[in-house]
């Protein structure tokens, strides 16, 4: 009985870890800059297992300037979870916002394809 609940404390210990660091983030002022911390972010973030929180992570550095931190979480998520839709919803959103339109398409087309009957994703497809 203590094996899952050890598992579920450092599930936990990761997940705060890497909001603790989500929390001193600075905005990053232009794409070329460097930031170490981000880079430590997203090394911890592709090791969480749940797929939502990565990208809420991945979210959140791109709100911050952090595009490749991101889209390294976002597209690393697909790869680990190709059934979870979110995780091509933000990747096409990165990849929208950041001017990529063929790795968008790309990624909306997933999102049909596994959402076939959502007209929301299909009208984004669309629409770009």
């Amino acid at each position: 009985m203590s094996i899952p609940l050890i598992n579920t404390m450092q599930a936990i210990q990761k997940e705060n870890s890497v909001f603790r660091q989500l929390q001193v983030l600075p905005p990053r002022a232009n794409s070329n800059e460097f930031n170490h911390v981000s880079i430590a972010i997203v090394e911890k973030t592709i090791k969480l297992y749940d797929p939502k929180l990565r990208m809420t992570v991945a979210e959140v550095l791109g709100k911050y300037n952090y595009v490749e931190s991101a889209l390294k979480i976002a597209e690393q998520t697909t790869r680990d979870f190709p059934e979870y839709i979110g995780g091509w919803e933000v990747v096409a959103s990165i990849y929208e916002v950041n001017n990529m339109p063929d790795k968008a398409k790309y990624a909306r087309s997933k999102t049909i394809e596994l959402d076939p009957l959502n007209q929301i994703f299909k009208d984004k497809l669309v629409n770009k």
